[in-house]
């Protein structure tokens, strides 16, 4: 297996830490914001270090473009948060999750049809197969006693809803892309100023969910717990954006499509093994996709890092 398929996959493995931090707070009463604090903080720390501290540190050469882009989606990032919250007032969680999951829809439109990238039968084969993994998956998710929108204006909304939410998850895939066919003084701005971008998605991240952290108030598990599940979160994001941005450079977004297709199943090992929820058919048609999406964009190639 190629190097960069296998750091895709590490980087959803990275990824999934970050949900089981979320599902395994939520059982002790510990609020998702918690857990992106120690997200926010953990970015801010490793990237502000990689950025500005060292001899080759980029970061007072980063053009304002770059903070821009990474504020923007630190912004975006939050603003997911609140999507999920209002969302699951006026529907199921399988259509977010999935929505979520399908991150890896935003680059690789922007890559193949504005960048003029293209793809090898077996990476589109590759593709469809990470598309009906993360659909799979969330008709595997339990909706015990889930709301529904009702009347047709509520349904468009929560449509609209679903598809902003997929749009803004993939944004940092798209700004990465960017980023790579974008040069500043004779190189590209990816990944030459990768860290400095990142350290702007976190600080916003960090602005935005402290405060939700502060509205909600001390949580009613105790500070070592809570500690714990925001270093899990914050340590999964960390390696898993680093590693991102490594294989942002895959052609038509396939980098994006096997981290998204490595996190979810990850996630139904970890719901699976680690919670004892049953393994249905959704389940074992989530991890054939997969495998099988993963092998795809092997045998499709990927160039080395």
């Amino acid at each position: 297996m190629t190097e960069s398929v296998v750091l895709a996959v590490v980087a959803g493995m990275a990824f999934s830490a970050i949900a089981w931090a979320y599902r395994a707070g939520a059982a002790h009463g510990i609020a998702t914001c918690f857990a992106a604090v120690g997200m926010g903080l953990a970015g801010v720390l490793w990237f502000g270090v990689r950025s500005f501290l060292g001899a080759d540190a980029p970061g007072l050469e980063a053009p304002p473009l770059v903070w821009y882009w990474g504020v923007a989606n630190g912004l975006a990032q939050g603003y997911i948060v609140y999507l999920f919250r209002i969302g699951l007032q006026h529907g199921p969680l399988a259509p977010l999750w999935c929505a979520s999951s399908l991150m890896f829809v935003t680059p690789a439109v922007y890559a193949v049809g504005l960048l003029g990238e293209r793809l090898n039968g077996f990476q589109i084969a590759g593709m469809l197969a990470a598309f009906a993994c993360v659909v799979a998956a969330s008709l595997g998710q339990r909706e015990d006693n889930a709301p529904r929108a009702t009347g047709l204006k509520q349904k468009l909304a929560y449509l609209v809803m679903l598809v902003v939410l997929m749009v803004l998850n993939g944004l940092g895939g798209a700004i990465l892309k960017y980023m790579a066919a974008t040069e500043w003084h004779g190189a590209p701005l990816n990944p030459r100023f990768n860290n400095c971008y990142m350290l702007g998605v976190y600080g916003a991240l960090l602005v935005w969910v402290g405060t939700a952290a502060i509205r909600t108030g001390r949580p009613a598990a105790g500070l070592g717990r809570v500690t714990g599940y925001a270093t899990l979160a914050g340590a999964g994001s960390v390696i898993g954006m680093a590693l991102t941005s490594l294989v942002s450079r895959l052609a038509g977004g396939t980098g994006f499509a096997i981290i998204a297709v490595s996190a979810v199943l990850t996630g139904s090992l970890i719901t699976s093994f680690g919670f004892q929820e049953r393994r249905g058919r959704a389940w074992w048609a989530t991890v054939a996709l997969a495998v099988a999406a993963v092998i795809l964009f092997n045998r499709g190639g990927s160039s080395s890092l």
